[in-house]
């Protein structure tokens, strides 16, 4: 299992990246939830809310996911990345059914 951690700048925008890696069959599932995020940005220091998404996917659809995320992201700099994971087995049997 492969866990891709990709920010967003809303819900909304969270939420159709998701929509579109399950309508593609390119993650079994996501998880959306809201952070506050610092970092520098142009030689200042931000403080955001943002919106994590987190996409649970396999080794054979890892890149193809990425992709579709990095096409459709808003954001000049867009922060994705690949997370390798070992879920249970039941949850392992299930994401893979949904990644046919």
């Amino acid at each position: 299992m492969v866990l891709l951690y990709a920010v967003f700048p809303s819900a909304a925008s969270a939420g159709k990246a998701a929509l579109s890696l399950l309508e593609g069959r390119l993650a079994a599932c996501a998880n959306i939830m809201p952070c506050s995020s610092l970092y520098r940005w142009k030689g200042r220091i931000e403080l955001q809310k943002e919106f994590v998404a987190i996409f649970k996917t396999s080794k054979a659809k890892v890149r193809e996911a990425r992709v579709r995320i990095l096409k459709r992201h808003p954001y000049d700099v867009p922060c994705v990345i690949e997370l390798a994971g070992k879920a249970n087995r039941a949850f392992e049997k299930w994401a893979k059914g949904e990644l046919r």
